[in-house]
């Protein structure tokens, strides 16, 4: 039924899309708003930083920072996911809806105006989430199971490996641990659900699509400097590292519920968890030193 859609939100997506196009006449006030992946707020809309959900990115982001997800794979190293702030979202729905229902249509077209990052100022993965990972050393969560790094790998079977390693074996572990002392096991479940929304994420990460975003950026240019403030949309002017340090903070606030006044001892157990990091990277270095030495003792 969903042919090559990788999710139902795509396929109902079309479906209404679909369904529009088929009822629309010329004198009808009718148009298309299509954003892609909506992610949190980026300036004031409702407030900075704003999300409330652990969908796609976020979810991922969250479990990244607190350590829960270490390895990533992709196809491309330099992968353009879209994403687009959920009020740059709303803002261009207003306007559309505005210059719909007080401009003619003069054309044999359905107008759509496409909401996305990718034409004008892409999201590089590769280049914005290490600076999530610099925003959660001055805002980390609460909860962290282990000192938040990455590692990309464009090998899928190298990533099969190391995501048993990383991530399967600790949930098990740490699941086992909750069961020894009497309390609901639940990493296992978390990592099944983070698996899952990777998979949903990683379908767009490894295909790139080019979307015309003219009709947004000719809507934007009809409308007066009051207009543009109170309805912002123009994605060239967002500055991706500010706004990934507002998400990182929203995130913390508004998804985990957590307080300010945690930051301090926050930050402390984070630097705790970095000392252990490195002495197991240390301790690892030293034995696997050994096994060779002695490996190669036994060869010769």
């Amino acid at each position: 039924l969903m042919a090559d859609f990788p999710n139902t939100y795509c396929y109902s997506k079309c479906m209404g899309e679909k369904l529009v196009q088929d009822l629309w006449r010329p004198e009808m006030p009718m148009c298309i708003v299509r954003p892609s992946i909506v992610i949190a707020t980026s300036e004031e809309e409702p407030v900075s930083g704003w999300v409330d959900n652990y969908n796609h990115l976020s979810g991922l982001l969250i479990a990244a920072g607190m350590g829960i997800i270490r390895v990533f794979y992709t196809s491309l190293f330099d992968a353009r996911v879209d994403v687009i702030p959920l009020d740059h979202v709303v803002s261009l729905i207003v306007a559309a809806a505005w210059k719909t229902g007080t401009t003619p249509n003069t054309s044999n077209d359905l107008k759509v105006y496409n909401c996305c990052s990718g034409p004008d100022n892409p999201f590089i993965p590769c280049v914005t989430v290490p600076w999530a990972y610099e925003a959660f050393w001055i805002c980390p969560p609460e909860n962290v199971y282990w000192y938040p790094w990455q590692y990309v790998t464009q090998n899928e079977t190298l990533f099969r490996l190391l995501d048993k390693i990383f991530h399967l074996f600790p949930a098990h572990l740490i699941d086992f641990s909750a069961k020894l002392s009497g309390k609901e096991p639940k990493m296992v479940a978390v990592y099944n659900r983070m698996q899952a929304q990777f998979k949903s994420l990683q379908f767009f990460m490894n295909n790139l699509w080019n979307f015309s975003t003219e009709n947004t950026k000719g809507l934007y240019a009809s409308m007066n400097p009051t207009d543009k403030q109170m309805f912002m949309f123009n994605m060239s002017a967002l500055d991706w590292k500010k706004y990934m340090y507002n998400y990182v903070w929203g995130m913390k606030k508004y998804t985990l519920k957590e307080s300010e006044k945690g930051h301090e001892a926050s930050r402390r157990n984070l630097r705790r968890l970095y000392v252990v990091h490195q002495v197991t990277n240390l301790v690892l270095v030293v034995l696997l030193s050994w096994l060779l030495y002695l490996f190669i003792q036994a060869l010769y």
